[in-house]
């Protein structure tokens, strides 16, 4: 039996009674450091908690189940106190007990520190919430009909906007083909690529690739293919928590109305679109810079980069273009290394627990910041161009550059160079560059 702790000395327990029982009246309650605690000792408190299975862990060591945060680690949740708690005895010997140490920062600080992720979960469902900054990449991954002349279609993200509007006005979450189809057709026909109205039933199936978006029964989780919707009259809809998410959260929808906004802004019809829809006055509301968020150099194997795509041409899929990356993202780096240079990337944490930003490359030595993409055509070097702002904005580096397999057009290169980009690509004998031209006013 635990006896209440007065000093850090060294205690020993056996895993097999209960541990650190609530102390008796009047005990003193201590304030541990988790400074102690190692990588190490994590992975293996999260070992015996896979062992012992959750229930048995968080009675053997005198935790309740997290409410709030959890460890993510191999596609698994742990309770995150618990596990920081069970680490300390891993490195020291000394289990903590709940009650002498805080959750919450503490504890996603020193778990953060080790190189873990730590996830907010829903209160009601205890699964994993995504972030609003997560929320918000899928729309960069959406893949849409473009036409030969670059043209990409509007149509999921006009959608999108469309179903916004449905919530903020109270409406029900799963709406049946049928009863909007006529609607649809009205606000998506400004956004016609040809001279034919385009059919609701393509993006209404197509929404469904991300995670905002999802069928109602009978065909949830199904293959429902767009011309079997109008026959079906499948209903469709923003996930419950997407729905919950953009009533309970007015700064969500707005900042999706400005990401939207940004892809398809350049569409004449948007703002009539953004009225229609009693958009307006949420558009250009959302997150601005905060000077909060915190910004630290991490190893290039220490996390995975965003990945952020763009309609692709027939001949590679997402997941070839960001095979492409790594190769070229790994071959600019055995460059860099060769020539002396020390390497790393930022992990951007954003503020308000609106999740973090990973760069690919940071050139330490010529403080460089650098972005790599896999292809050179214009959506692709605008979504490049768009990403190195944002993290400019956290990361101030000295210099940006965008990294591609080949040269660009001369246009796109003077649109990176208008602010301040350079441009990198494979040559026959490394890797040649275009920087901008820098103007020394002279007296």
């Amino acid at each position: 039996m635990w006896l209440p702790v007065k000093h850090l000395d060294v205690i020993r327990a056996s895993s097999d009674v209960p541990l650190l029982r609530a102390a008796a009246a009047g005990s003193t309650v201590v304030r541990m450091s988790l400074a102690q605690i190692t990588r190490e000792a994590v992975l293996a408190a999260v070992a015996e908690h896979d062992e012992l299975g959750q229930q048995r862990f968080l009675a053997t060591y005198g935790f309740k189940a997290a409410t709030k945060y959890r460890l993510s680690y191999n596609d698994a949740l742990y309770d995150s106190k618990a596990i920081v708690g069970v680490a300390h005895r891993h490195a020291t010997g000394a289990p903590l007990a709940a009650s002498e140490f805080s959750g919450g920062a503490p504890v996603i600080s020193t778990l953060s520190r080790l190189g873990f992720q730590v996830v907010e979960i829903h209160p009601e469902t205890g699964q994993q919430q995504t972030s609003s900054s997560e929320l918000l990449v899928g729309f960069n991954e959406l893949r849409v009909h473009a036409e030969t002349n670059g043209t990409s279609a509007s149509y999921q993200y006009v959608v999108v906007l469309w179903a916004i509007s449905r919530v903020r006005a109270g409406l029900p979450r799963m709406v049946p083909f049928a009863d909007v189809d006529a609607e649809l057709k009205r606000v998506l026909r400004p956004f016609a690529l040809r001279t034919s109205a385009p059919d609701p039933a393509n993006p209404w199936t197509a929404l469904t690739s991300m995670p905002w978006w999802e069928f109602g029964d009978p065909y949830r989780g199904r293959t429902v293919r767009y011309k079997q919707v109008r026959a079906l009259n499948v209903a469709a809809g923003f996930t419950a928590q997407v729905y919950d998410r953009i009533r309970a959260e007015p700064q969500l929808a707005a900042d999706t109305v400005d990401v939207i906004a940004q892809i398809i802004g350049d569409h004449d019809a948007v703002p009539a679109l953004l009225e229609a829809l009693a958009l307006t006055s949420l558009h250009g509301t959302g997150h601005r810079s905060d000077p909060n968020a915190r910004v630290a150099l991490v190893s290039l194997e220490s996390s995975h980069t965003e990945r952020f795509t763009v309609t692709d041409t027939a001949e590679a899929t997402v997941v070839e273009r960001h095979r492409r990356e790594a190769r070229l993202q790994a071959d600019y780096v055995a460059h860099l290394r060769r020539l002396g240079h020390t390497v790393s990337r930022h992990r951007i944490v954003l503020p308000n627990g609106e999740g973090e930003l990973v760069t690919d490359i940071y050139d330490e030595t010529a403080g460089e910041l650098i972005e790599v993409k896999a292809g050179t055509d214009r959506p692709t070097i605008r979504l490049a161009l768009g990403q190195i702002l944002d993290y400019a904005r956290y990361a101030t580096p000295s210099a940006s550059a965008l990294l591609v397999p080949h040269q660009p057009t001369d246009e796109l290169i003077a649109l990176l160079h208008a602010f301040g980009i350079s441009v990198i690509w494979p040559s026959a004998e490394a890797f040649e560059r275009q920087s901008p031209v820098v103007v020394n006013a002279t007296s």
